[in-house]
C-alpha cells in the first residue's frame, strides 16, 4: 500500500464507496455494514470493510469540495509518480487510462439515476504542493489513492 493507508491489499473490498467525509464513511459503514472491521486510520482517514446484504464493501473516506454528496467523480486517467502502477500492475507510465469498459458502465448507471457526474484526470497525491501541480499539469483532483484502485 502507500504510507498513507496502512490496510492490507486483502482487506479492500472489490466494491469501494467513498462518501467523502472520513466520519461520513465512519457512519455510514457502522450503520449499513456487519463484520464490520476499520482497515485504516492514518491521518483519520477512515476505512472499513464489512458486508452489506452478504457483498463485501470498503468505505473509505475522500473529500473534494466541489463534489456534492451524490455525485460522482468518474476518472478517465490517474497520473502517479510513485512505483506502484509497476511494482502491482506492471504498468510503466505516470499516466493510466482507467477501464473504459467500467468507465462507461459507471456513466450510463449515473445518467440512469439521475445522478451528477464529474469526469477528469485525478492526480495521486504528492507530498509537495498538490494544488500548483495540479495547475501546472491541467489535472482536475487530487486523490489519495486513485493510482491503487485503477490499477
Amino acid at each position: 500500500m502507500t504510507p498513507h493507508i496502512n490496510a492490507n491489499k486483502d482487506e479492500i473490498a472489490k466494491v469501494v464507496l467513498m462518501p467523502g467525509n472520513s466520519l461520513r464513511a465512519k457512519t455510514i459503514a457502522e450503520k449499513y455494514l456487519t463484520d464490520l472491521k476499520l482497515i485504516n486510520k492514518v491521518r483519520n482517514m477512515l476505512m472499513y470493510t464489512g458486508k452489506y446484504q452478504d457483498i463485501e464493501v470498503t468505505i473509505a473516506g475522500s473529500y473534494n469540495p466541489d463534489i456534492k454528496v451524490y455525485d460522482i467523480f468518474n476518472v478517465k486517467e490517474a497520473f502517479g509518480e510513485s512505483n506502484y502502477a509497476k511494482i502491482a500492475a506492471n504498468i510503466y507510465s505516470n499516466l493510466i487510462a482507467a477501464s473504459e469498459k467500467l468507465f462507461t458502465e459507471i456513466e450510463a448507471v449515473a445518467q440512469a439515476k439521475g445522478i451528477k457526474t464529474h469526469t477528469g484526470v485525478a492526480v495521486f497525491y504528492r507530498y509537495d504542493d498538490s494544488l500548483a501541480f495540479i495547475t501546472e499539469h491541467n489535472l482536475d483532483v487530487v486523490e489519495m489513492g486513485i493510482v491503487c484502485f485503477i490499477c
